[in-house]
C-alpha cells in the first residue's frame, strides 16, 4: 500500500520539545510506518534543525529549511513537498496519541472524506475537548462550530485532503504573512472548497500549553495579526452565516473583539498601548457592530462593548 498521509511539522527553535513530539509518532504501531511520512519545516530557526536527530526514528522523515515567515507559510511550503493524498499539521511542542493512525486508516477505508475532524486533550488540566457530534457532519455543523472559533478552528484539529489546497488558495495564503491566529485564517480559506466530512472516533492530539507559548503573550504585531483575521472572520460570517443563525455568529465576533480590547488593556506594554488602540480602531467592521444590538453577551463583554463604542466616537472625532 502506498504512503497516504504526510504529517507536516513547522519548527522554530523547538529543540526542547521536538523529540517528545517525534517520539509520540514513534509509539504508533510499527506496521503503519510505511503508510505515512513526516515533513519538518525549519522556519528559519536561530539554530538549524539537527537532522541527525532523525536517525533515532523508524518512520520516514524529511526536513527542509526556509526563511522565517511564520507557521502559516511553513505549512504551505510543507504541502508543496508532498504528493500524499492527505496532510496533517502537527505543532512542534504537541503530541499524537498512539491511536491516531489506526483511527485515521479506519476513516480512510470507510469514507475518504475531504476533511477528517480530530479531537484533542489539553495538557495542564487534561481537558477532553469534544463536542457531541451528529452521525452526519455537514456544512451546518461545521460552520456553527468553527465560525464561533470553537476548538475545531485550529488547523491541528483537522486532517485535510491535499487537493483542497488549490493553486489559488495556496497563493492567497502565501500573501498573508500572519503569524498569530493563522489557524483560523487557514481554515476560512479552505472552507471555500467543496468538501465532505468525517471524524476520528477517539481524541488523537495532545495540546501542550507552555508558559512561553505564542498564545500566552501579546505585542503590537500580534494585535495587527488578530485584527486582520477578525476582519476576515467577519466577512466569512456575513457570507455564510445568513443560512443559519447569523445573529449568534455576529454576537460571537463581538465577543472576540471585546476579548481583544481586554488584551490591549491588561497585557500590552504601556509604550505600545497607544499604537495597539490605533490599529484596533481600524477594524473595518466596528461601525457595523455599533449599528447592531448585542444579543447574548456576558455582562463583562457588554461593558467592554460600551467602551469600544465610546472610544470609536472619540476616534472618529479626532480623525475629522
Amino acid at each position: 500500500m502506498e504512503t497516504i498521509l504526510s504529517i507536516i511539522i513547522p519548527y522554530y527553535d523547538a529543540e526542547k520539545t521536538i523529540e517528545r513530539t517525534l517520539m509520540s509518532i514513534q509509539k504508533m504501531k510499527r506496521d503503519s510506518f510505511f503508510l505515512f511520512d513526516v515533513v519538518i519545516i525549519d522556519d528559519g530557526s536561530s539554530t538549524v534543525f539537527p537532522k541527525n536527530l532523525l536517525n533515532n526514528y523508524d518512520f520516514v522523515c524529511k526536513s527542509y529549511r526556509t526563511e522565517n515567515n511564520g507557521p502559516l507559510l511553513a505549512r504551505c511550503f510543507g504541502i508543496e513537498k508532498t504528493n500524499n493524498e492527505y496532510v496533517y499539521f502537527l505543532d512542534s511542542d504537541d503530541e499524537l496519541c498512539d491511536t491516531f493512525f489506526i483511527d485515521f486508516c479506519e476513516q480512510y477505508r470507510e469514507k475518504r472524506a475531504d476533511i477528517i475532524l480530530v479531537d484533542f486533550y489539553k495538557h495542564g488540566n487534561i481537558t477532553y475537548e469534544n463536542s457531541e457530534r451528529p452521525q452526519t457532519i455537514d456544512d451546518d455543523y461545521y460552520i456553527r462550530h468553527l465560525a464561533g472559533v470553537a476548538d475545531l478552528g485550529y488547523a491541528v484539529t483537522q486532517i485535510f485532503k491535499r487537493t483542497l489546497f488549490t493553486s489559488s488558495i495556496k497563493n492567497e495564503l502565501a500573501q498573508n504573512k500572519v503569524r498569530f491566529s493563522e489557524d483560523l485564517l487557514f481554515w476560512i480559506k479552505i472552507f471555500q472548497q467543496n468538501r465532505n466530512y468525517s471524524s476520528l472516533k477517539c481524541p488523537a492530539y495532545i495540546y501542550n500549553v507552555s508558559s512561553n507559548s505564542a498564545s500566552t503573550s501579546f505585542d503590537y504585531l500580534k494585535i495587527c495579526d488578530i485584527v486582520h483575521v477578525l476582519n476576515e472572520r467577519f466577512n466569512f460570517v456575513l457570507k455564510y452565516g445568513k443560512r443559519y443563525n447569523s445573529g449568534c455568529f455576529l454576537d460571537d465576533v463581538v465577543s472576540q473583539v471585546c476579548y481583544l480590547r481586554k488584551i490591549i488593556s491588561f497585557h500590552i506594554a504601556k509604550k505600545e498601548k497607544a499604537k495597539c488602540l490605533q490599529i484596533f480602531q481600524n477594524i473595518n467592521f466596528i461601525d457595523e457592530m455599533v449599528k447592531r444590538k448585542t444579543l447574548s453577551l456576558s455582562l463583562q463583554n457588554k461593558l467592554f462593548f460600551w467602551i469600544i463604542k465610546t472610544e470609536r466616537r472619540h476616534f472618529l472625532k479626532r480623525s475629522v
